[in-house]
């Protein structure tokens, strides 16, 4: 199926089906011990694998800066909405763990993954090796 398609076929969806559409991805991330992030190249939702640097899991508050060496974002659940990306936020919370959430400030989708707790729980992991840096630092 075309990508373009989905994303006109979305785009036309009524709100409470919008609704239903983010309470069905919210529910299957609420229930997985993975990353879960919204695709834009798959146009779904998909499971993704921790991020590793040099045989260690990159601790959650430097992801943000891993990705953006990257050249890359996440996205939360609004992609399935909307035709323009919609990169998650990273915010640290009042016990200082690290949460990935929603694009929006009215939390829309209801995106959110404690990085901390998912450092742990994840099974899978990656050193994306096939995503370059834009320096040659080390995390």
């Amino acid at each position: 199926m075309h990508c373009g398609l989905v994303a006109t076929r979305v785009v036309l969806i009524t709100m409470p089906a919008q609704n239903t559409l983010f309470a069905m991805a919210y529910a299957a991330r609420h229930n997985n011990t993975e990353l879960m992030v919204y695709s834009r190249d798959a146009c779904r939702c998909v499971t993704i694998a921790y991020p590793v640097s040099r045989g260690f899991r990159i601790v959650p508050n430097g992801i943000a800066a891993y990705l953006m060496r990257r050249r890359c974002f996440w996205e939360c659940f609004c992609g399935l909405a909307h035709e323009h990306p919609t990169p998650v936020r990273f915010v640290t919370s009042a016990i200082g763990h690290t949460q990935v959430v929603c694009h929006f400030q009215d939390h829309r989708c209801r995106f959110s993954i404690n990085l901390n707790k998912t450092r742990h729980t994840a099974l899978f992991e990656s050193s994306y090796g096939d995503f370059p840096t834009r320096c040659n630092s080390f995390i």
